[in-house]
């Protein structure tokens, strides 16, 4: 995979990432951070395809051939518009790679398990872009860092969703095995199977994610929002494209004493 430019410079949101910073978020900040995520299809080499509606399914291709997916609000929508879209109905968020490998399927069965769990009027909002969950500030250039501001972008995400806290019954917060793309890109082009002299798919590669899935969702879900989380790694088959198997982790956000 050929590294390309920084994605914050595709998807033209540096000049937004000091707003991100405040501390009380609009629903125009929950857009612009979205925006933060647009140029992620230039990291595997497809710039230039179109992002998807958070309220929308994966894109799919021919048969199997499925493709990569990142999602953001839709232009234009305003926050009563947002507001009529979810309803009064149960919310559950999916917050899953884009990785074209695996993202039908793992969205896929978890969409299923949402609605089986909270009913068919759930409305899901899937949050879909390089490494999922696994997000990162500062990222590696040329042994240089550079600040990408993709978990400062993740967090204001989850800030305002923390407004509908009551309507959220689930998150599903993960990554995926196999290499992930973005974790890549995140440390000059190494992998994380590469970094750890591992096979794609092995235990030590998923304890490794299991693990970054963890400590990202830790520093990116307020605390508001932390009794809903639920981890997990798509595990991808690598003969059999969107062929995954979701590992839980059944590890719990730790929430402070009140």
């Amino acid at each position: 995979m050929g590294l390309k430019r920084s994605i914050i410079t595709e998807a033209g949101g540096r000049a937004g990432l000091e707003s991100l910073q405040k501390k009380e978020v609009s629903f125009q900040d929950f857009a612009a951070a979205f925006k933060v995520f647009a140029g992620d299809y230039g990291i595997v080499g497809h710039a230039g395809e179109p992002t998807v509606s958070i309220f929308d399914e994966p894109r799919k291709g021919r048969g199997r051939d499925h493709k990569y997916t990142v999602t953001t609000v839709p232009e234009g929508m305003t926050e009563t518009q947002f507001k009529e879209k979810i309803g009064d109905n149960p919310v559950v968020v999916i917050d899953m790679c884009m990785d074209a490998r695996g993202a039908v399927d793992t969205y896929t069965k978890l969409a299923r398990e949402a609605k089986r769990k909270f009913g068919s009027r759930t409305v899901i909002i899937l949050i879909s872009h390089g490494g999922g969950i696994i997000q990162v500030d500062e990222a590696t250039r040329e042994r240089k860092k550079v600040n990408l501001g993709r978990k400062t972008a993740s967090s204001t995400i989850y800030r305002y969703l923390a407004n509908h806290s009551e309507q959220i019954k689930q998150i599903y917060a993960g990554g995926h095995d196999c290499r992930c793309g973005a974790c890549a890109f995140y440390n000059d082009g190494v992998g994380v199977p590469e970094k750890l002299n591992c096979e794609k798919g092995s235990q030590k590669e998923i304890k490794a994610m299991q693990d970054m899935v963890y400590s990202s969702a830790l520093q990116i879900v307020p605390e508001k929002l932390r009794e809903k989380v639920k981890l997990f790694v798509a595990h991808f088959t690598l003969d059999k494209r969107d062929s995954v198997k979701i590992q839980r982790d059944r590890r719990d956000l730790p929430i402070s004493k009140k």
